[in-house]
């Protein structure tokens, strides 16, 4: 028998490839990269989305108006004063509401005093008074003893009420005399379950988060002013994440979007930015942004863009925008000539001191925005200095505006500057727009390329030696020389991306420059069927652009930025462990002020991307059908059958409208996707012999109204797969292979358990576990391969096997996938060593 011979395989460098057949690839490459990606010579597995928030509106010191009789029942947007029409998917911010019902005082004029073993007081009008209230009498002559304070009245009619006393050694009423009921302030706090709470006794509430109703049980009495604090959430798709120039260097706002709505992040909750203004863009119609200078160079502008303007029935339109330092938003629709408009623009960016607007929607003034014109190559250009000036962009006015039109029929896509000159993609081409500085002819169309263009305005990435963008045939790299593909290793992807539901309109990118990666998001178009089509991205590509390796993560995406926490981890911090896994001290994502990358989804949730082990969750649950199997509804939920979910924060009521507890929250489901709205939920059952899911599990309550507060967490499943190994097979013997050893890093979390499977024809043939980051040694090693307390590990796992071709293949199994410590601990592999030897001829 020959000795066993080393493939050792170190210093990954080479990503996942699908050019060509998996036993034609190098050692180092991978045929399959999922929530994994190879980083500075190792494989790491996808690190984890933190929350930062949801998009949320906000209202303060609202009026609802007076109280009704106890108990008050209404509805929190449309009682409000005035009403808010919530968004079809809206919902209350559980533990937001605060309800104010201040002191009331409440008086009338006395008629009579009864003299009699029970005194009665007889009022000259109704007193609208209730049994147990308390009252204060004053002014009645002839009886002193009565004028007084008297708690728990007993109303006897509408215009009388006992004093629960003797008055006949009191004297005789003569006249006069005035009663006043005062009504003790009440402030009603939520619990954040349903219920809410009176800080005086006898109030109590509850609330509905799904529909905003409120019934209030209060002693305040009908006809009270009150107010209410809330937060709410829109429930609208993130449609871009920006950031403003401010005057403190390095300290950037961050402006986030969804199709309706600015918000800005203060005091660790979104609040809109700005309020009164709205958008009424489709969500595919994202945001771009830039940030000039004023009619003073010290000025900050900041201009906004959706590009919508839609002639179509029904015709919809948002001009663009800008703000002054931060002040109020400004319509900008400047005179392009003395009777034509300049009425939106795709793209807005300066240049040599002036600014510009590609692609553009212009038209006589007098028609207004449904009377323009798409100029979808245009290039049109402000004077030099203040671009807001009434004639700024005149074309008729010497020295002043202008516009170049680019000599192709196809429409403008995106823009970035590469060095000092402007990168321009349309759809099928490239261009360079050059700076002359001429004063009637400062810019010039130069083509660069003629085969690669761009489809997406958001997908535009700058690199050191050019740009990088995702077009229709591939993904490519442009300087103001050449174009060329970046993606030979992973060709055939990009024809992947779903482009029906202007799908490729809705992929976007980002540089995150402390990984050194870039993340384009994408829909897959294989997941999408006519019967169910997939609208919103599902999957982001990761280009590691340091070694030109990619991956592919599972995430759902609709817009990515950055962002600036104004607080970070600090020695004070009562909340923070120097044994915390999830926090180093030097971790530069933990200072305030460092740039963060940040991504937004399809329910407006705002998540750090990639700073945390186990993910936050990123979707919201709306509805809950108690049954087998538990059905959720989760609006555009993004979800596929036989993915892992984790539920939180789900809150019921009985039919009482009493709060009952429920062991749904902090548990693992399997997923069946019914549609794009809900989702069936099976449950993996580890008590039978074989493991396996299955829909019929106990769970509380068994009946019940859910009110809202639920969440869920996908847990994507990691899944590697190596080469077809057989390096027999230029000499025609099949691979015979006794064991594999593993070096991974030993994490600080509890340890966890990979499964390896070894392919024969894609076929499992050998299935084991592997512990990361062992530190004692296992009985069956015959030597020691680490030291304990090492930061890694060798692992020996044994699986003697002969096959054509040998592939590996290290995900998580379905009892791992439904085991929490799975998802909170990391893995890295950083070397491999398959010990193989010759195996028999290869049969035909």
């Amino acid at each position: 028998m020959s000795s066993l011979q080393q493939i050792y395989i170190a210093g990954s460098a080479a990503g996942l490839q699908t050019n060509v057949k998996p036993f034609m690839l190098n050692d180092q490459a991978f045929s399959t990269l999922e929530n994994a990606y190879v980083w500075r010579e190792r494989v790491k597995k996808r690190v984890g989305n933190r929350l930062l928030g949801r998009l949320r509106r906000v209202v303060d010191l609202g009026s609802l108006g007076n109280t009704g009789a106890s108990p008050w029942a209404f509805n929190l947007y449309s009682t409000l004063v005035p009403p808010i029409t919530p968004e079809a998917n809206a919902e209350i911010e559980p533990g937001s509401v605060i309800i104010y019902i201040p002191a009331s005082f409440t008086t009338g004029n006395i008629s009579n005093v009864t003299k009699a073993h029970d005194c009665e007081i007889f009022t000259a009008a109704p007193h609208g008074l209730s049994t147990g209230n308390k009252v204060t009498i004053a002014g009645v002559v002839g009886m002193p003893p009565v004028n007084g304070d008297w708690n728990n009245i007993e109303v006897t009619g509408a215009s009388r009420f006992k004093l629960r006393t003797s008055s006949q050694n009191w004297g005789k009423y003569v006249s006069g005399g005035t009663w006043t009921h005062t009504t003790a302030a009440v402030t009603f706090t939520d619990n954040g379950d349903g219920t809410l709470t009176g800080d005086v006794i006898g109030n109590t509430g509850i609330i509905n988060y799904l529909t905003g109703n409120v019934t209030l049980t209060h002693t305040s009495g009908a006809g009270v002013a009150v107010t209410v604090d809330f937060g709410y959430f829109p429930g609208l798709p993130v449609m871009g994440i920006a950031q403003r120039e401010s005057s403190t260097d390095s300290d950037e706002q961050t402006l986030f979007f969804d199709t309706v709505y600015a918000y800005v992040f203060v005091d660790e909750a979104f609040q809109e930015y700005l309020p009164g203004t709205t958008w009424t863009g489709t969500d595919y119609d994202f945001f771009l942004t830039t940030n000039y200078r004023g009619v003073n160079a010290y000025n900050r502008l900041f201009f906004v863009t959706n590009f919508n303007l839609n002639l179509q029935a029904p015709t919809t339109y948002d001009p663009i925008r800008y703000t002054n330092d931060g002040g109020a938003w400004t319509d900008f629709q400047p005179l392009v000539a003395s009777t034509h408009t300049l009425w939106q623009a795709k793209i807005l960016v300066p240049y040599y001191g002036r600014l510009l607007a590609l692609n553009t929607w212009e038209g006589l003034t007098a028609d207004t925005y449904t009377g323009a014109q798409n100029y979808f190559s245009r290039c049109r250009f402000s004077q030099v200095g203040d671009p807001v000036g009434v004639d700024s962009w005149r074309t008729d006015i010497r020295g002043k505006g202008g516009f170049i039109d680019a000599p192709v029929n196809e429409v403008i896509m995106s823009a970035t500057f590469f060095k000092n000159t402007l990168i321009v993609f349309f759809e099928k081409s490239t261009w360079q727009l050059r700076y002359l500085g001429e004063v009637g002819f400062p810019f010039l169309w130069e083509r660069i390329s003629s085969d690669y263009g761009s489809e997406s305005k958001m997908a535009t990435i700058l690199f050191d030696e050019g740009v990088a963008t995702v077009g229709d045939k591939g993904i490519v790299s442009s300087n103001s020389l050449n174009v060329k593909r970046i993606d030979q290793q992973i060709p055939d992807l990009v024809f992947d991306f779903r482009n029906s539901e202007n799908g490729i309109e809705r992929v976007g990118g980002i540089r995150d420059f402390q990984r050194q990666l870039v993340f384009w998001n994408y829909c897959d178009s294989n997941l999408s069927s006519e019967d169910d089509p997939r609208i919103y991205p599902n999957r982001v590509l990761v280009y590691n652009y340091m070694n030109q390796t990619y991956a592919i993560f599972r995430d759902n995406i609709t817009a990515f930025g950055t962002f600036q926490p104004s607080t970070g981890i600090t020695w004070n911090q009562l909340d923070i462990y120097w044994d915390d896994n999830e926090v180093c001290w030097d971790d530069a994502d933990t200072q305030s002020l460092f740039p963060n990358i940040v991504m937004g989804n399809q329910q407006g949730f705002v998540l750090e991307y990639g700073y945390t082990t186990l993910d936050d969750p990123g979707l919201t649950i709306t509805g809950v059908t108690l049954a087998n199997p538990i059905v959720l509804t989760s609006p555009n939920h993004n979800l596929e059958s036989g993915e892992v979910v984790y539920l939180t924060g789900l809150n019921f009521v009985d039919g009482s409208n009493v709060p009952v507890a429920t062991d749904l929250n902090e548990r693992i489901f399997q997923v069946t996707r019914d549609d794009a709205d809900t989702v069936s939920l099976s449950e993996w059952d580890t008590s039978l012999t074989t493991h396996q899911y299955i829909d019929d599990y106990s769970f509380t309550p068994a009946s019940g109204t859910y009110v809202g507060g639920g969440k869920i967490t996908l847990f994507p499943r990691m899944n590697i797969q190596t080469k077809d190994f057989n390096p027999y097979q230029d000499k025609g013997s099949q691979v015979k292979l006794s064991y594999i050893d593993f070096l991974t890093d030993v994490p600080g979390a509890p340890t966890v358990a990979m499964t390896v499977r070894l392919l024969l024809n894609s076929s499992p043939i050998a299935i084991g576990n592997v512990e990361v980051g062992n530190t004692q040694v296992e009985q069956y090693l015959p030597t020691q391969f680490y030291l304990p307390q090492s930061s890694y590990a060798w692992h020996r796992f044994f699986a003697t096997t002969t096959g054509q071709y040998i592939r590996l293949q290290l995900t998580y199994d379905d009892d791992l996938m439904n085991t929490l410590d799975t998802h909170t601990s990391g893995w890295v592999l950083n070397a491999m060593s398959l010990w193989v030897r010759p195996g028999s001829r290869n049969t035909f």
